[in-house]
């Protein structure tokens, strides 16, 4: 196998682990501090989120001008500005299981290779509800991102 297929995504994604890190989002007392708006909140991921939203900003900015430039693959950005209510469900259910977890999925990854023990139980329940999904989602033919 080419090494530079897979260079630069090892590469990313030790990049966001470190970012993920760094940020906080790996401490689920910083995560549930932030969503603690009526006690203590804690506004130490808004030095993630500002940073991390103008960098995704400008990548996707550099992503298309190369494009644009000198073709290539396609981005593969949703196109779609439908809200209904299966997209408000989802992010319901995942906003609830943020707040209550203190994590979303990357960060427990990121987690999950230190052996916290929150992770594991936390990634077990992920690949749980991940497992139980995906047979409706195969028999609706949807496709599933993880």
């Amino acid at each position: 196998m080419n090494a530079a297929r897979w260079l630069v995504p090892a590469a990313s994604g030790c990049l966001l682990a470190l970012a993920l890190a760094f940020g906080g989002l790996t401490r689920p007392e910083v995560v549930i501090g932030w969503v603690d708006w009526f006690g203590r909140w804690d506004l130490q991921l808004l030095a993630f989120f500002l940073p991390a939203t103008v960098v995704y900003g400008l990548a996707v900015r550099l992503a298309r001008w190369r494009l644009k430039r000198f073709g290539g693959p396609e981005l593969g950005l949703s196109t779609s500005r439908n809200i209904d209510g299966r997209l408000v469900l989802g992010a319901a259910i995942f906003g609830i299981g943020w707040g209550i977890g203190g994590a979303c999925p990357g960060p427990a990854l990121v987690s999950l290779s230190t052996g916290a023990p929150w992770a594991v139980v936390f990634v077990a329940a992920m690949v749980l509800g991940l497992h139980l999904r995906w047979p409706v989602a195969i028999a609706q033919r949807e496709t599933i991102s993880i």
